[in-house]
């Protein structure tokens, strides 16, 4: 009975991520990878980790790469100046604005994706396709690579261990 899960859709589908099934002693995988604690013991303080299978996560769980595509998507209909919208999506999910390096690195990475993706639309869109969340009426190819970029900046030790 508790050994299949099936998505919900619609609105019920983001509230799922707020409860997910725990048994007894086993957490979800997802969560094991994360540092989730082991629920047989109380801990005061969880370990912190960052190891691959954290990016692996990150980059490939669909929640985060709708995440990733919604904030692209807000991110180039909230501001007009494309020269800005790296630097948004670092202070919005850094909630600080980047170091020269940092930006500079990642507008180069930005301007990478985006030249591949003019280049090959069908796989700009069959990224932007992912997850289920209402899409915008954005440009694939600029939606695509900074949602790439994004996924970049989600998978900083800084975003994952928030030291």
């Amino acid at each position: 009975m508790l050994t299949t899960y099936v998505a919900d859709e619609g609105d019920k589908l983001y509230r799922r991520s707020l409860y997910t099934l725990w048994k007894r002693t086993l957490p979800p995988p997802s969560m094991s990878i994360f540092d989730a604690p082991n629920r047989d013991i109380c801990e005061v303080r969880r370990q912190k980790t960052n190891t691959p299978l954290q990016a692996l996560a990150l980059q490939n769980d669909v929640q985060m790469l709708e995440a990733a595509r919604v904030l692209a998507e807000n991110t180039i209909t909230d501001t007009k100046d494309a020269e800005q919208w790296v630097t948004k999506v670092f202070q919005r999910i850094l909630v600080r604005n980047p170091k020269e390096e940092e930006k500079k690195v990642l507008e180069e990475y930005y301007t990478d994706a985006l030249d591949k993706f003019l280049n090959d639309k069908e796989n700009a869109e069959k990224l932007i396709a992912q997850g289920e969340y209402k899409r915008l009426d954005t440009d694939p190819a600029k939606t695509a690579a900074l949602m790439l970029t994004a996924q970049v900046i989600y998978n900083l030790d800084e975003t994952i261990t928030k030291e």
